[in-house]
């Protein structure tokens, strides 16, 4: 370069005062209410084999047929203990049915609650009819611990959770031996080199238990995801999703009130442990605080399906086969409590004197009488005293239906007063 070539100092100050464009980074916020998307790999669903196993409660059983039903669904080999088969996508119970036949009656329930008549809601005709109940068939009412079965579906069972890559254990805090089954299972798994994927309410109240150490968790409300958790556990990774559902705000922004979610939603596939029952969860939690009971720290607070989401379900599940529909909840009469009534345009006109502002069982089986079709059972679960004896009258007129069953799960406790009171539960003294 030539001398002349150089800048002057007054082109030196041209440049200096010129003006370029900065590039602006930007900074992006994940949501809270957007879910983190986990399942992005190079599993291959169908190369794997997943043993689903539960304890406890009716509540647990249809917590695992919904992880069940969704794992098949995006293409797990998924064993379901206690179930009629391995599946490797959600089924209909076509096969069950042509075994077991159909029962047709000419019974059809009689309810005015729509035509707002509250003098004969609730009722029914009495016309008998003649109905076999198909009752569960494994070992116990809902607990599919192989160890103490016996009989070709257990070894069945055995052989299945020997083969599978991914064990599934869904556990119960209620008792005892529930909870030591669970652990034994857990550390089974961990010595047999398993990938393991816990649930239920052991996890859920305890996550930080050292056997559970470097375990995939997934809570309570949270089973809508086991998709995401499986394949993440497959490829090395331990996940934990414990978190409770709730609603959006009321008034559209974050200053409006949030209501608790009863779970994951009713309609994700199912594989039914038994093709003829459908168990339906119609709340969790509870309103007491029992200073005793485990339940409660994992399944909390009392939130309740709304109406018009339970009928549904019941809908799909009768129109898939099913021939008896189980409610269950950790307190079935308490179902309802914190609902608004004036949400829900399916509720019982006679209820609304006594409770104005929230809807009970009474209005919920109101409407789930007029589904029940030919030859089909409704069987209520277990509920506490307190709850069922304000609506004990319209709880007895629907035991009365031909299509339900005289049947109620009532927890009766004994001691002497003291006791009961540290306990802090609500109670009715009989003697």
């Amino acid at each position: 370069m030539d001398i002349e070539d150089l800048p002057t100092n007054e082109e030196f100050t041209r440049a200096h005062e010129m003006h370029f464009v900065k590039a602006r980074l930007r900074t992006t916020v994940r949501s809270e209410e957007e879910p983190a998307n986990l399942a992005v790999s190079s599993i291959i669903p169908e190369k794997y084999r997943v043993y689903v196993q539960t304890w406890g409660c009716a509540h647990n059983t249809s917590d695992s047929e919904y992880m069940a039903g969704l794992l098949a669904k995006y293409g797990y080999r998924v064993t379901l203990g206690g179930s009629f088969e391995t599946h490797s996508e959600p089924t209909k119970n076509s096969t069950a049915l042509q075994k077991y036949g159909n029962s047709n009656s000419d019974t059809v329930p009689v309810c005015d609650c729509e035509g707002g008549d509250s003098t004969n809601c609730c009722r029914t005709n009495k016309t008998p009819n003649k109905i076999t109940a198909v009752s569960g068939d494994s070992c116990e009412e809902y607990d599919d611990d192989s160890s103490s079965c016996s009989g070709p579906r257990s070894k069945r069972d055995e052989q299945a959770k020997l083969a599978a890559d991914l064990w599934v254990l869904n556990s119960c805090t209620v008792k005892g031996p529930a909870e030591d089954h669970f652990r034994n299972a857990v550390m089974d798994g961990l010595r047999r080199g398993k990938f393991l994927v816990v649930a239920g309410c052991v996890p859920q109240s305890r996550p930080g238990s050292n056997y559970l150490k470097g375990v995939s968790v997934i809570g309570v409300q949270q089973i809508d995801r086991i998709v995401e958790v499986v394949e993440e556990t497959l490829q090395g990774h331990t996940v934990r999703f414990l978190d409770k559902k709730w609603s959006k705000p009321e008034n559209g922004d974050d200053t409006g009130r949030r209501r608790r979610l009863g779970g994951a939603p009713l309609d994700l596939p199912k594989i039914r442990r038994n093709p003829l029952i459908e168990i339906l969860s119609v709340s969790t939690g509870c309103l007491n605080a029992c200073t005793y009971c485990k339940t409660k720290h994992a399944r909390g607070v009392l939130a309740s399906y709304p109406i018009e989401e339970l009928l549904s379900r019941a809908k799909s599940a009768f129109s898939e086969g099913v021939k008896e529909l189980w409610l269950t909840s950790e307190d079935l009469g308490a179902y309802g409590r914190d609902l608004n009534r004036a949400t829900s345009r399916l509720s019982c006109p006679s209820m609304a004197d006594r409770f104005p502002d929230c809807l009970t069982l009474a209005d919920l089986l109101a409407g789930l009488v007029r589904l029940i079709p030919p030859g089909c059972m409704l069987r209520l679960g277990m509920t506490n005293p307190p709850y069922i004896l304000e609506q004990l009258e319209e709880i007895a007129e629907v035991l009365s239906h031909p299509r339900v069953y005289a049947f109620l799960h009532i927890p009766v406790q004994s001691g002497e007063f003291p006791m009961h009171f540290f306990c802090s539960f609500a109670f009715l003294p009989l003697f």
